[in-house]
């Protein structure tokens, strides 16, 4: 059966409106407009959100102290100048201030005391500094790599200005996961001495775990260093 345009056109408009009446029609672009103002909205305060984290990243690696001056103050604290718990804290502020990267300051967790963490390339690690008269006895060392183990992915850096026992070495490599690095006062010199940043430092210490399998590497020759 042949019905003319008109008719034809009037009953494709009835059909429309049982299924979608007009109103409706109306309000789902009204609805489109809504959400593409939310989708505005929400890529606005991204980029807000993300030039906020550029700008305080920039701000946090800008030093307030020089190199210069942080070398003095390191040199002073060798030469015994200052108490053994004075020499700690202000062996921390001088890592916090070559690094000039993400931390988090001490916490205690399931009772265990953690000096910090840093973040470096999206990986978190725990932190641990002693400064004793000889080198870090092997229990502190053992209790970090226990801590870090402990942790999803656990990295971690063991900082010992006067060096490490070859035992405590050789004990958390054999049969083991590496998770702890260790770095020693004469890294910290290199770095107080400009020939490479922290960031540097941390990164070739990474490199020569995951290519060569060791802990306790220079960072410049890449070697393992001898004790």
């Amino acid at each position: 059966m042949n019905f003319p345009a008109d008719i034809k056109g009037c009953m494709k408009d009835c059909i429309l409106s049982l299924f979608w009446p007009r109103k409706e029609i109306v309000g789902f672009f009204e609805n489109l407009d809504h959400l593409r103002q939310l989708q505005e909205i929400r890529d606005s305060k991204i980029k807000s959100d993300r030039e906020r984290r550029v700008f305080q990243d920039a701000v946090r690696q800008q030093p307030t102290a020089s190199l210069e001056q942080l070398r003095s103050e390191y040199l002073d604290l060798l030469a015994n100048k200052t108490s053994r718990q004075q020499r700690g804290y202000a062996l921390e502020r001088i890592l916090a201030e070559l690094s000039r990267l993400e931390t988090t300051e001490a916490f205690r967790v399931n009772g265990e005391q953690v000096d910090g963490a840093v973040k470096f390339d999206g990986e978190h690690y725990l932190i641990e500094a002693k400064w004793q008269e000889r080198s870090a006895s092997n229990e502190p060392v053992y209790q970090f790599a226990g801590k870090v183990a402990g942790k999803l992915y656990g990295r971690g850096l063991f900082i010992s200005v006067n060096g490490f026992s070859p035992e405590v070495i050789h004990s958390l490599v054999i049969g083991k996961e590496i998770q702890t690095l260790f770095v020693d006062g004469e890294d910290l010199i290199l770095v107080l001495e400009g020939h490479l940043t922290m960031r540097d430092m941390i990164d070739r210490k990474v490199k020569a775990a995951q290519t060569r399998g060791l802990i306790y590497a220079h960072p410049i020759s890449g070697s393992e260093k001898k004790i």
